[in-house]
């Protein structure tokens, strides 16, 4: 396994420690035809956002110890980001496609990312202002070293918050 992709020991034996309060986390998103949203959601103050150089997303990495504001991407910490239809819709194969009704969500999936990762993904109604800029939902990115362990339970129940609470707010 490439050791870029080793999630570190503490950050695996975090699941252990009670989550910290959610936080609400907006960005401002503009429709096709130029109206001005709010898109938030509540996500836990263990995310902290960071540049994905894959703007517009809006991308939080797992950092349950850190009191920063910012932080720059670590392919060895799971993140939470709005993901694009290159990202999981052409990946996603229809029998990996799990419906549901939570927030926006239609349907769940969980696959292999790239080589070293795993994704959990949901996708949202095709009326979303985030699909008209060609967004497709919500996921949950870790290494494939957090599968079925207490912290892949802990991420999970993170991202299923931040689905349930998602919502667009019209500016103007």
């Amino acid at each position: 396994m490439n050791s870029d992709y080793i999630t570190p020991d503490e950050i695996l034996k975090s699941a252990s420690v009670p989550a910290r309060a959610s936080v609400r986390r907006k960005e401002i998103f503009y429709d096709a035809e130029n109206h001005e949203y709010s898109v938030e959601f509540m996500l836990s103050g263990d995310f902290i956002a960071f540049n994905s150089h894959a703007e517009p997303e809006m991308c939080h990495q797992y950092e349950p110890f850190s009191d920063d504001d910012f932080t720059e991407y670590d392919s060895r910490l799971p993140y939470l980001m709005l993901a694009g239809e290159e990202d999981c819709i052409l990946e996603i194969p229809e029998e990996a496609k799990i419906p549901v009704h939570i927030g926006k969500a239609v349907y769940q999936a969980k696959i292999a990312y790239y080589d070293e990762q795993i994704m959990t993904f949901y996708a949202f109604e095709e009326n979303t202002v985030i699909s008209q800029i060609g967004l497709a939902g919500m996921a949950m990115v870790y290494n494939k070293d957090t599968e079925n362990t207490p912290l892949e339970t802990k991420l999970l129940s993170a991202l299923e918050e931040a689905v349930r609470t998602y919502k667009e707010i019209k500016l103007d």
